[in-house]
């Protein structure tokens, strides 16, 4: 995830300046500069049932959980469980009236320049509302994020890098991690069973 670039940088120099001159502006600006939150971190987002956080640099890593190139960007600030028993989830649901935005993420090789690339284009929302299980949830209002659409080079590896994701300084963090204490208890950590077989003696008969 990165800033995104709302302002010039010529004009926030400036602004900048403007305070720094002016003697009952400085302290005010200096307290806010030593307590500064990058835009980038804190950011929630959820995928095959993995709750995270993005880090002060914008980093969020999930576990690859299926082997199709193909992923979804869903940006939404609230979803629905739909339970199937206990806090077991049978799928999660897009809310009414709640905005969303849809956006799939394909990747494919070129094959005159034999590079891969993703390529990412706005799609619309399910119709019976449910959420793919190959989506990665962005907890936001979607008009405080920006997807870039069209072809973003890529590497070929079994870890996916995604396209980059931008974030306008108007997204309400603090709001969206209240709400994911709600449903955090549907994010437990997964537990190990271990079951103990038999031991099976294998006869192979080998002719020479």
């Amino acid at each position: 995830m990165h800033p995104y670039p709302e302002v010039e940088m010529q004009k926030a120099a400036q602004s900048v300046e403007h305070k720094i001159k002016n003697p009952g502006k400085l302290a005010k600006y200096s307290l806010t500069s030593s307590f500064y939150n990058p835009i980038v971190e804190g950011i929630f987002s959820s995928y095959a049932g993995y709750l995270l956080a993005s880090g002060n640099n914008g980093q969020t890593s999930f576990p690859r959980r299926h082997y199709e190139p193909i992923l979804y960007y869903l940006i939404t600030p609230q979803i629905f469980p739909v339970i199937m028993f206990g806090n077991t989830i049978h799928h999660w649901e897009l809310m009414p009236q709640v905005p969303a935005k849809l956006y799939k993420l394909e990747k494919k090789l070129d094959e005159d320049l034999m590079e891969h690339y993703w390529h990412v284009s706005q799609v619309p929302l399910p119709e019976d509302k449910i959420i793919s299980k190959k989506a990665i949830i962005i907890f936001a209002n979607p008009e405080k994020i920006y997807i870039p659409e069209g072809i973003t080079p890529t590497q070929d590896s079994p870890q996916l890098v995604l396209p980059d994701v931008y974030i306008k300084k108007s997204v309400a963090k603090v709001r969206e991690a209240l709400y994911i204490l709600t449903i955090r208890q549907f994010f437990a950590k997964p537990t190990t069973d271990y079951k103990h077989e038999p031991l099976n003696h294998i006869k192979q008969m080998a002719e020479l």
